[in-house]
């Protein structure tokens, strides 16, 4: 295998999944996911995390397929401080709390996606003033 073969193969390919308790809730919604990033190549999956979900089934289910699985946080608002970063870290401290209560179904990571680009005041042709509250959000 030549060393660029190698490293094709050792990319990640990463899924999104939005929605996750209607992803749980419908019949075999685990294993369909878990044999969709099989058979897609899926190497991680971020999935949209809600403290009132139920999320250690699917976590060890992509843990046994050799998928990665991340805690998708979102917030178009977190890099304004204040309740919005505030809401976002609460988000962050639940899913510590989960990998806590689950030490062998832990999340691998917390992805977060912070949009502020996404409100209106944000969008417009070299409109950056957002990213210095951004920069804090990610710190």
């Amino acid at each position: 295998m030549t060393p660029l073969l190698r490293a094709t193969l050792a990319l990640a390919h990463g899924l999104w999944v939005w929605h996750t308790a209607q992803v749980l809730g419908a019949p075999h919604g685990v294993e369909h996911l878990r044999d969709f990033c099989q058979q897609q190549g899926i190497t991680e999956v971020y999935v949209s995390f809600a403290p009132d979900v139920d999320l250690a089934p699917l976590v060890t289910a992509l843990h046994g397929a050799h998928v990665r699985v991340e805690a998708l946080l979102s917030s178009t608002n977190a890099d304004e401080a204040g309740p919005h970063r505030e809401k976002l870290l609460d988000k962050v401290r639940a899913v510590m709390q989960f990998n806590a209560r689950h030490p062998d179904t832990r999340f691998d990571g917390i992805h977060l996606d912070i949009e502020p680009q996404q409100r209106p005041e944000n969008k417009g042709p070299g409109n950056l003033a957002y990213l210095p509250g951004l920069i804090d959000a990610y710190r």
